[in-house]
């Protein structure tokens, strides 16, 4: 090739074209993202009809009431009263309605679960509403409020 002057022009050269992927790869991080987010949502019916127990706060220091203490040693007291197993369905069906309000359960953190689900489902079936004391780590004696979970 010349130029008008008649002097010859160097070789042009051809580049190549440098590739971006950039823009496949974002497009590709979204997809994934509104792929996740329409899956992720997928929840059943039932799920959503069940309501999680909520918590109050209650003050350190007294307990609600009526309240059945189970103790490590498989002892009941219903609110400082011991019962045994044979009357824990008609002491706590009748501390429930004197009080007009559920029968509170306060079981030690270490204590088995049989033996507290065993005894509620007698409670329950009698039809007694229930709810669980429990406390913060750290004990009630370390400031730490005792709350109570329930229906």
């Amino acid at each position: 090739m010349t130029t008008p002057l008649g002097l010859i022009a160097p070789p042009t050269r051809k580049t190549r074209a440098e590739l971006n992927f950039a823009l496949p790869t974002i497009n590709v991080a979204l997809l994934l993202v509104l792929f996740f987010l329409v899956a992720g949502t997928i929840v059943e019916e039932e799920e959503l009809g069940i309501a999680p127990p909520q918590v109050m706060e209650l003050p350190d220091t007294r307990l609600p009431r009526p309240l059945l203490a189970m103790t490590n040693e498989g002892q009941l007291l219903l609110d400082g009263v011991p019962i045994t197993d044979a009357a824990l369905v008609e002491a706590s069906l009748a501390a429930a309605e004197a009080a007009e309000g559920p029968l509170n359960i306060l079981v030690p953190p270490d204590s088995t679960a049989g033996s507290l689900l065993g005894r509620i489902s007698q409670i329950g079936k009698a039809g007694i509403p229930v709810r669980l004391v429990t406390a913060r780590p750290g004990g009630s004696g370390s400031g730490a409020p005792i709350g109570a979970s329930g229906p």
